[in-house]
């Protein structure tokens, strides 16, 4: 998903304002720590992510780092 922005308690994807709740993002972001714990999820590396590969170039982050840093988002 791209996301081109957020306004209040909605987010402009791709010109399109969709209203979310934070509720909602809670939910999505227990579910996502969830699978996190049970290391069912993966990090794209591919060319496409040259952001993803810095990550673990430039600053030394390796897998472990990741998944503490995934489950600290609030």
């Amino acid at each position: 998903m791209i996301v081109i922005g957020i306004s209040g308690n909605a987010i402009i994807f791709l010109g399109v304002k969709i209203l979310i709740d934070k509720s909602e993002i809670a939910d999505y972001l227990t579910k996502a720590k969830k699978l996190i714990v049970q290391n069912k999820f993966s990090i794209a590396l591919n060319s496409n992510r040259m952001t993803n590969l810095s990550l673990f170039d430039e600053y030394l982050i390796d897998e472990e780092r990741i998944k503490i840093i995934l489950l600290d988002l609030t």
